[in-house]
């Protein structure tokens, strides 16, 4: 049996979490990167005796029953009825067919008769079943139940994290593999566990797929290459960081509560609204504060403002009115029950509560609901955007969601609303969206950074990735066709902040490819094309401050730095205490300026469900 990495991890309830590393220079320190703004277990199986003819079809050819015996060709046995004894003595309840895949098993098999039997041997060799793989045939409505079928939220959390949310969704109809089974049995033994993929054995993966060759002899590089580079240009988008921390604890005087390790403090679920003036107001979420605001001229450098509303819903959206003032929607959760409310304000600090529930969690298939983001569409009508997950679960629970999807629904007057049924799009948290000069709609959510377009607000694109690990983002565009984005930072000990960067198309671009694991280390490789007039470096940090780990680096890139074109193997272990792995790092490049980043995890998850390469 492969061996198992086993993980816990401590999740925030509100805005994600993430580990602490020793400060060797973080963003805003003098770096690189300073100023960027099968097996299947056997069940012993009770003695009867059969009573009724039993029919086993092997597809092998060698047969060890107390003597080898060779087949070589079909060969129809009848033989009086008989109660096999394989190991342990199987039982027999009503006709059985068992199919097994060609081997070769030394077994003892002792027969009784009392009816007759049929025995097929097609031509090959002739594995006899095991105890645990010969079972009586049972009608439709005898099937053995689905294990995946019914998991509490704890169990389905801790499964998702190992197989992922999409192979989880699908094991409900589909038959499991061994260590998907495994997987299963450590998350019912400890929920809390998290178990990462383990480096394979070889043959078939946790995804069906044949695991990517590696050179010969042990431990030689990934078997994989990048390919032949355009010679024409390249361009990418990458982003550069503009306030690495704004409003954090300290800004809003929350003090770390003693004995708590994952503190509900700082700020989190940024939006900004733009004043007629020119300038900002952001809101955010502060916890016990309740939704705060904050204005700025810039967008970038913040100062603190007045309480908008008590504590409730994090995620709020506004929606401009057509004679001032704005409309404010957030989620509230009420006797079992979650819906959004709106609110008007006339200066965006003063809010009143309309009558009534807008949209409620009763009106999609799915659990509770939260997020909503509203838009005006080009014909004057408005489309909401929210997060739901699975029912039995809530929004942002300790542990994460087994799964997520971004719904919608529509309304001509901002407060009646239906919901859209055509849209359940996967992986897209916390969505934020705009109108386009065309008309059509882009959407952004996820934790890695993914973009959307439609062009009627429900028919969808597929994902582009754009390479920044966050959460709760906002986007606000900008005169030079780049945007502004805001998003989250957690830390277990520190809090919540948020971070502001600034995308930049660079004439430079990378991909990564999947060099699988190799002596127990999983292996990228980093592919970067194109031209710089700087070196483009890689880095290793932690996901929370993102600090440089230059010993970590020193050990697993081969090839740090160069000028475009060139190759870099990144060899990351999974040993160590919870915190320390190096695939628990977020791995950034960048050419001194602009960074484009990805979370290894993350990216082990994306190609193990068939995301082969990554690059925008």
């Amino acid at each position: 049996m492969r061996s198992m990495v086993v993980v816990v991890l401590l999740v925030a309830a509100a805005c994600g979490g993430g580990d602490t590393a020793a400060p060797t220079g973080g963003e805003d320190a003098s770096s690189a990167t300073t100023g960027v703004p099968s097996t299947t277990s056997a069940a012993t199986t009770p003695s009867t005796t059969t009573s009724a003819p039993v029919v086993t079809t092997v597809s092998a050819t060698t047969v060890p029953v107390s003597e080898p015996t060779t087949t070589a060709s079909p060969v129809v046995t009848t033989v009086p009825a008989t109660t096999v004894a394989v190991s342990e003595s199987t039982t027999t309840a009503s006709d059985a067919v068992t199919t097994v895949p060609a081997t070769t098993v030394p077994v003892s098999v002792s027969t009784t008769t009392s009816s007759a039997a049929v025995t097929t041997v097609p031509a090959t060799t002739v594995p006899v079943p095991t105890a645990s793989t010969l079972q009586p045939a049972q009608p439709d409505d005898r099937r053995p139940p689905n294990p995946f079928v019914n998991l509490s939220q704890e169990v389905r959390a801790c499964v998702a994290f190992t197989i992922g949310a999409v192979r989880l969704q699908e094991l409900l109809v589909v038959q499991a593999g061994p260590s998907e089974l495994e997987a299963l049995q450590v998350c019912i033994a400890d929920p809390s566990a998290r178990v990462l993929p383990p480096p394979p054995e070889g043959g078939v993966g946790v995804a069906g797929e044949p695991d990517p060759p590696t050179a010969a002899g042990a431990g030689g590089p990934p078997a994989v290459e990048c390919p032949t580079p355009d010679p024409g240009p390249t361009s990418s988008t990458a982003w550069i960081t503009e306030n690495g921390r704004i409003l954090d604890a300290d800004d809003l005087g929350h003090s770390p509560v003693a004995g708590v390790e994952d503190q509900n403090i700082g700020s989190s679920d940024p939006r900004v609204v733009t004043l007629d003036d020119g300038s900002y107001r952001l809101y955010f979420a502060a916890f016990s504060d309740g939704v705060m605001t904050a204005t700025s001229a810039d967008g970038i450098s913040w100062a603190l403002g007045p309480q908008a509303l008590p504590p409730g819903g994090p995620h709020v959206s506004l929606v401009a009115l057509p004679g001032g003032g704005w409309r404010l929607y957030v989620v509230t959760d009420s006797a079992g029950v979650s819906y959004v409310e709106s609110y008007t304000t006339s200066d965006g600090l003063t809010f009143t509560a309309d009558d009534g529930r807008r949209i409620t969690d009763r009106e999609f298939p799915y659990g509770p609901i939260q997020s909503p983001f509203v838009l005006e569409m080009a014909d004057g009508t408005y489309r909401m955007y929210l997060t739901t997950v699975p029912k039995g679960e809530s929004v942002g629970q300790a542990g994460g969601n087994s799964a997520h999807w971004m719904v919608s629904a529509t309304s001509t007057d901002m407060l009646e609303w239906t919901a859209d049924p055509t849209v359940a799009i996967t992986d897209m948290l916390h969505p934020w969206a705009g109108l386009e000069d065309d008309g059509s709609v882009t959407v952004y959510g996820g934790k890695v950074l993914t973009k959307l377009t439609s062009v009627d607000g429900a028919t969808f694109s597929a994902p582009e990735y754009l390479d920044v690990w966050g959460a709760d983002y906002h986007v606000v565009p900008l005169v030079d066709g780049q945007v502004r984005l805001y998003t989250g930072a957690h830390d277990y000990d520190e809090g919540s902040w948020l971070r502001v960067l600034r995308s930049s198309t660079v004439p430079w671009d990378v991909t990564l490819l999947d060099g699988g694991w190799v002596d127990g280390d999983f292996q990228l490789k980093v592919c970067v094309t194109g031209s710089s007039s700087t070196p483009i470096e890689l880095h290793l940090t932690d996901q929370d401050f993102r600090y440089r780990e230059p010993e970590r680096e020193a050990r697993a890139i081969d090839v740090a730095s160069g000028i475009p074109p060139f190759e870099a193997t990144v060899s990351l272990g999974s040993g160590g205490a919870v915190g320390e792995q190096d695939i628990e790092r977020l791995l950034r490049v960048t050419d001194g300026t602009a960074v484009r980043e990805w979370r290894i995890l993350e990216q082990m998850y994306f190609f193990e469900n068939g995301y082969n390469t990554t690059a925008n």
